[in-house]
């Protein structure tokens, strides 16, 4: 019955929840995680992971949108410091795609600022839609699988699917730091 309950949602529901976890990415105070895990209770891990890269894209990209807009009407060029060491770091990589996609793959980095960070390294809004896609696509994945796994009792898929996500970004993360320590080095 309760499978039953949860699972049997129509597209009503899910353009609803997709429009929730876009809000949730959207408004800085939010978390998405939540919705994003149910959207992986009600859906399953496939529809779920759809959801939830669905959703977050368009969160973000509406915020980066917004930042876009308000840069043609307001000087960004000055020199400002970042006000989070980890996307300072980010900043400074040579290659901003890259940047972009690990600063949005971070949870401890807020959205909001990496999007600023797009329309203040000046990258095309098809390029930093791209980042954002590839960008959230692993936490979205963890919730979609890690929500249908908690609603299944499944404890093996929750913790291989976390430790792929912790895996994949630690050693993103790991190899460009490599390959900028080395390049200072040169």
């Amino acid at each position: 019955v309760l499978t039953h309950t949860f699972r049997d949602r129509g597209p009503k529901d899910a353009l609803l929840l997709i429009l929730l976890t876009a809000v949730t990415s959207a408004v800085p105070a939010l978390s998405s995680s939540v919705i994003c895990i149910f959207n992986g209770v009600c859906f399953g891990p496939v529809i779920g992971l759809l959801m939830n890269i669905t959703g977050n894209s368009l969160g973000n990209a509406l915020v980066a949108g917004f930042f876009t807009k308000f840069d043609e009407n307001h000087d960004f060029n000055k020199e400002t410091k970042h006000p989070n060491r980890i996307l300072e770091r980010l900043a400074h990589f040579k290659n901003k795609m890259v940047a972009l996609i690990l600063g949005y793959m971070i949870p401890i980095i807020p959205s909001f600022l990496v999007n600023y960070m797009g329309v203040r390294l000046k990258m095309d809004f098809r390029k930093q839609f791209l980042c954002i896609v590839i960008g959230v696509l692993p936490t979205s994945f963890l919730y979609a699988f890690g929500g249908d796994a908690i609603f299944k009792g499944n404890d093996l898929r929750l913790i291989v699917s976390a430790l792929c996500i912790i895996l994949l970004v630690v050693g993103g993360v790991t190899f460009y730091r490599k390959k900028h320590d080395a390049k200072k080095t040169n």
